[in-house]
């Protein structure tokens, strides 16, 4: 149960996450933190791989580890930049509740992915399991009508599954050859940062872009970004000791916990609605399902 107990606090650390985020949206002026959230990732696993990494310089130079490493990469661009920059702008456009329940959409996906990159082929359960999962999302995000703007958000939550879903197949496909999910963390926040880093400096507006990358460094900008860096974290330990479609499923679980702090705002704040919660409970009983 060790890998179970990791995807569940991964995943309430990405439910806390993302509500974090869309409160700091409301006063951003920039990225709303996420290249914050991308440095702070960064800097705890690196710490943590020099005090409790198991892969050397031995391993890494050795040929598998090459490849484990290309594997990272990969999956640094699918999370890090993929995943997380289309989750930070869909949850500013339709809310963290709505994201966090796009979400789920990821242990759907991750079943073609795992049965295509790695031959996984998963058992009855976590079928039915992720059966109630998109049942639960189309319940729990299905509304009439909507603003341009909240269509989009729709779509880039979509996008933002579809990166980690695939992001997850090749984390899972380099801790086979390299199983130090501190180094691979480190190295997908290293892509991210990169990636971030690159794209604003090859911009025309060099300057300004740079400067929006350090703009929002509030209180809700750091707890997010503490937050997330804990799932992407523990995600990574989750994914050695468990499949990639159980780990995908589980993550089902943030909703409950974005949802419970949603619920416990001041008041002037939306709640979330009937159907969300009937989403939420049957997010609850497919994991329920994946777990017996």
């Amino acid at each position: 149960m060790t890998g179970e107990l990791f995807a569940i606090l991964s995943a309430a650390s990405y439910g806390i996450g993302g509500y974090c985020v869309a409160e700091g949206a409301r006063s951003a002026r920039g990225d709303n933190g996420m290249y914050l959230s991308v440095l702070m990732t960064c800097a705890v696993t690196l710490v943590l791989w020099l005090a409790f990494g198991s892969a050397g310089l031995p391993e890494v130079l050795s040929p598998g580890g090459h490849w484990a490493m290309l594997l990272f990469v990969l999956a640094g661009v699918f999370s890090m930049v993929v995943g997380r920059l289309l989750n930070y702008r869909a949850t500013a456009l339709i809310g963290a509740v709505s994201t966090s329940l796009y979400r789920r959409l990821v242990p759907v996906l991750a079943v073609p992915v795992a049965f295509l990159m790695l031959s996984e082929v998963p058992e009855v359960q976590v079928l039915a399991g992720g059966a109630l999962i998109l049942m639960a999302v189309l319940l729990g995000v299905s509304r009439k009508g909507g603003a341009a703007g909240a269509l989009g958000g729709h779509g880039l939550a979509i996008g933002s599954a579809a990166g980690y879903a695939l992001a997850l197949g090749f984390r899972r496909l380099g801790l086979m050859d390299l199983p130090d999910p501190m180094l691979g963390t480190f190295v997908g926040a290293i892509t991210g940062l990169l990636w971030f880093t690159a794209a604003a400096a090859l911009r025309r507006d060099r300057a300004e872009a740079l400067s929006r990358l350090f703009r929002d460094l509030g209180p809700w900008q750091f707890a997010g970004a503490a937050a997330l860096t804990a799932g992407q974290t523990l995600q990574f330990f989750a994914l050695r000791d468990a499949e990639v479609t159980l780990v995908a499923v589980l993550a089902a679980l943030d909703v409950f916990f974005t949802a419970g702090l949603v619920a416990l705002a001041p008041r002037g704040r939306s709640r979330p609605a009937l159907r969300v919660w009937l989403g939420a409970v049957l997010a609850l009983a497919g994991t329920a399902i994946v777990l017996t």
